[in-house]
């Protein structure tokens, strides 16, 4: 560019044109070099056993093997939370048959042999209790039926709320990667334009700015293709670590699964 200046061949004009892109762009770096050292000093500071990589590894997001119904009742079926619920529930459950059934009489039978006089006379006695039950039971019996039932709803609505979650999840995974694939399309074609481009404003046939917005464009697709790429990969992790097939020494560990 500076040679083009001095014989004539560029307008000065063009000139500031690409030494503002320039700076722009130098300055657009500076910041995201900046987010990265906050994003790592983070990162050390909140886990401190991680190596962080010298350099993010570019490496393609895996696909989504299986149907949703699968995923989502493996994710439902690890799930804590739910099963916290379910405890809670049946636990409530059992209260609530065992007040219910103190409210029936519950009689019993006792026989008494006993000795008087050194011997001489020996007593036989029978006893019956039968406990009638009252007001105290049969409030007690509501009260363990009312929680039961409340602890019921609870886990059903627990179960709507996981499995809703894990659909998302699911979608999220597999449209991410959609997007991933798209956006290396645009990347590409973005590309190709910026450098016919520049050839063409080389060959005196276009304007630098047209060259200059090409190639901004492209940069662009190239950026967004990359932020795709790190948004899929989360979401295929995320999925895999929500339906426990991640880690070796989980309980339930999907032999063949191992992070990256």
């Amino acid at each position: 560019m500076g040679r083009r200046v001095e014989l004539g061949d560029a307008p000065r004009l063009e000139r500031l044109q690409a030494d503002a892109a320039l700076a722009q762009a130098a300055a657009q770096l500076s910041q995201a070099e900046g987010r990265s050292r906050v994003a790592a000093e983070r990162l050390r500071r909140h886990h401190p056993l991680i190596a962080l990589p010298v350099a993010v590894p570019e490496m393609p997001p895996d696909a989504v093997e299986g149907r949703a119904d699968e995923w989502i009742e493996t994710i439902v079926q690890h799930n804590h939370e739910l099963g916290v619920a379910r405890a809670e529930s049946a636990r409530a459950r059992i209260i609530a048959s065992r007040s219910d059934a103190e409210r029936l009489p519950d009689p019993s039978f006792g026989i008494r042999l006993s000795r008087e006089r050194s011997g001489e006379e020996r007593l036989l006695g029978i006893s019956l209790s039968v406990p009638l039950p009252g007001e105290g039971r049969r409030a007690d019996s509501d009260a363990a039926l009312a929680d039961a039932r409340a602890s019921t709803h609870r886990e059903a609505g627990v179960q709507r709320r996981v499995e809703a979650e894990a659909a998302a999840l699911f979608r999220h995974a597999v449209a991410a990667r959609s997007a991933w694939l798209g956006q290396r399309i645009a990347v590409e074609a973005l590309a190709r334009s910026a450098d016919l481009t520049e050839r063409a404003w080389q060959l005196g046939e276009g304007r630098l700015a047209e060259t200059l917005a090409a190639r901004r464009l492209a940069h662009e697709a190239q950026l967004a293709a990359q932020s795709a790429r790190l948004d899929a990969r989360e979401a295929y992790w995320r999925l895999m670590l929500d339906a426990h097939r991640l880690w070796a020494l989980d309980e339930d560990a999907h032999p063949g699964h191992h992070p990256p």
